[in-house]
């Protein structure tokens, strides 16, 4: 009895330490802006004061196509954009959108010579939906779609069509493929509700989770290593996969489980990995970039 409550207590410890790692590398990340299917990059990065964050003003409207200029006497900024004007002053709360006040939460501040504006005047002053998420260290500032975030892959999804999009280094089910990278990805799936950080000695991985699609950076920081499909809604077998796609062109030997084996296709560049266990069903397919002599 002592050594199960040992264990569970182990078990607990193990749990909390991985959580306050996870945690304590998101805060120590600089917060990242996603807009229009890439990052915006910032002189300085976005400021949390009084509990309000702050992002560079230039960047982001500039993105958004809104032309800025500055008073210096008046200490005024004002944007136009087809038919839209938009004025603020340093240090007030009032803010006009074509003649019309509105009311800012804070007032906007210059630091080194930069204006910083309230996030959420940035979705007023462009249209744009912002999606705040400090868990994650991200902000994603889209047009305000409907996100399908939790995707499954089904066996009727095993067609020679995947050999098809290969090619273009994507799932055929699943609107982004490697070449999308995060600013694609967050456009046309929207911010994942999983993302797994791990901090081994080679540097900082992430994963994002999207249902069955789990998208890897590996220790890249700004696009994707590989795309693994983990099927937990349903049973694929080898038998289904050669089926469909015909004969793998490759099958080795899986390193880290003894009796399982990979089954690869190649198109391209790029690759699919079938990882199957010892009773023939299979584990999950990874989409990557692969190297050879007639691609380099």
């Amino acid at each position: 009895m002592l050594k199960k409550y040992f264990a569970l207590i182990l078990t607990f410890v193990f749990m909390i330490s991985m959580f306050s790692s996870t945690v304590s590398t998101a805060a120590t990340e600089p917060m990242k802006v996603y807009m229009n299917g890439g990052e915006i990059y910032f002189k300085t990065p976005p400021i949390l004061k009084n509990d309000r964050t702050f992002v560079e003003m230039r960047p982001i409207f500039s993105q958004a196509g809104i032309k800025l200029t500055w008073n210096q006497k008046t200490q005024t900024v004002t944007g136009k954009k087809e038919g839209t004007t938009i004025k603020l002053k340093i240090g007030s709360k009032s803010a006009y959108i074509n003649g019309k006040a509105i009311q800012l939460e804070a007032a906007p501040f210059i630091k080194e010579n930069y204006t910083f504006v309230p996030l959420r005047f940035v979705a007023e002053a462009t249209g744009y939906t912002v999606g705040y998420h400090p868990s994650f260290n991200l902000i994603h500032i889209h047009e305000g779609k409907e996100f399908v975030e939790d995707r499954a892959f089904k066996e009727e999804q095993l067609t020679k069509e995947m050999l098809t999009t290969l090619r273009e280094g994507r799932f055929p089910d699943f609107p982004a493929g490697l070449n999308d990278g995060i600013g694609g990805l967050l456009d046309v799936a929207g911010t994942p509700k999983i993302i797994i950080r791990e901090t081994p000695e080679e540097g900082l991985t992430h994963q994002w989770m999207y249902g069955d699609y789990w998208f890897d950076f590996g220790r890249y920081d700004h696009r994707f290593y590989a795309i693994h499909v983990k099927p937990t809604r349903t049973t694929i077998t080898l038998d289904e996969v050669l089926n469909s796609l015909g004969p793998a062109e490759n099958k080795y030997s899986y390193d880290g489980k003894h009796g399982y084996t990979i089954h690869a296709y190649y198109e391209g560049i790029y690759m699919y990995e079938f990882l199957t266990d010892p009773d023939g069903k299979i584990e999950s397919i990874t989409l990557r970039l692969w190297i050879s002599d007639e691609n380099i």
